[in-house]
């Protein structure tokens, strides 16, 4: 999801679209928490393994 969301703001910063930005740093923060969670041996949507 990391990689998603900065592929995303890439596309976004070229194209001056602030929606895809928007969705970018979204993408970015929330694959950020689902993998520090994950790495602390917390289940993350219900799974005791997120990968």
């Amino acid at each position: 999801m990391i990689a998603l969301g900065m592929l995303v703001l890439v596309v976004a910063f070229l194209t001056k679209m602030a929606m895809l930005w928007t969705l970018g740093v979204v993408l970015v923060i929330s694959g950020s928490v689902a993998t520090l969670l994950g790495a602390a041996a917390r289940p993350v949507g219900g799974k005791a393994d997120w990968y």
